[in-house]
């Protein structure tokens, strides 16, 4: 079944893109031993970089880097809706959040391959949760900032919003709340779709299968 949809504001201002990974982050991380708190980084991780490749339409091969620091790195991959995360031993080991060993060294590093070439952006990650980070990179390395939101219950459930350039501040803010509102929805429904569920913040794209 499709895990990730795009749609376009009906104002058409906005880009968004829509994703439950619950299925995929099982997938990926089965073989994980670790604790539950680098287990839901991880999980983040991939719900992110799943969110960063929706916005162009998984046209290119997209690789987000998490460098926490010598021991601690995790590297997600996306290509054509198909997703790799790959993973430091030390990953299994810490007990605490890896957010937690965040430092002033620690780097977010994304690398787009396409007809062009390889092309790598960094930015210094700053403390907080791992959208927080993508939100920072999309404003020092996007010419179209984006906004990432996952949720608090299921890290493997969110929304990025895309503004273009001619967007209102009013009805961003409107679709905001529509898109919250759809994202706390999520968190109290059993077998929900997204479909149903996010169906009438825009108009449609097209919905895929990320595995």
């Amino acid at each position: 079944m499709e895990n990730t949809l795009k749609f376009l504001s009906y104002q058409k201002d906005c880009r968004i893109v829509v994703t439950d990974g619950t299925e995929l982050a099982l997938a990926s991380l089965r073989q994980f031993r670790g604790g539950i708190a680098a287990k839901t980084f991880l999980k983040e991780l991939i719900t992110t970089s799943v969110l960063f490749s929706g916005i162009s339409d998984f046209a290119a091969k997209t690789s987000v880097t998490f460098k926490i620091d010598q021991e601690l790195t995790a590297s997600c991959t996306v290509q054509q809706e198909q997703v790799r995360i790959e993973y430091s031993p030390m990953f299994e080991k810490i007990r605490e959040s890896p957010e937690e060993k965040l430092t002033m060294r620690s780097t977010l590093s994304v690398t787009i391959g396409d007809f062009s070439g390889l092309h790598t952006s960094a930015v210094l990650a700053q403390k907080g949760n791992v959208s927080n980070v993508f939100n920072f990179f999309a404003k020092q390395s996007d010419q179209i900032p984006a906004e990432f939101i996952l949720s608090e219950v299921n890290p493997s459930v969110g929304f990025v919003m895309q503004p273009l350039p001619f967007a209102d501040n009013d009805n961003l803010k409107k679709l905001k709340n529509e898109l919250m509102a759809c994202l706390q929805q999520s968190d109290q429904a059993n077998g929900w779709e997204l479909g149903r569920v996010f169906g009438d913040v825009g108009r449609q794209l097209w919905c895929k299968k990320v595995e």
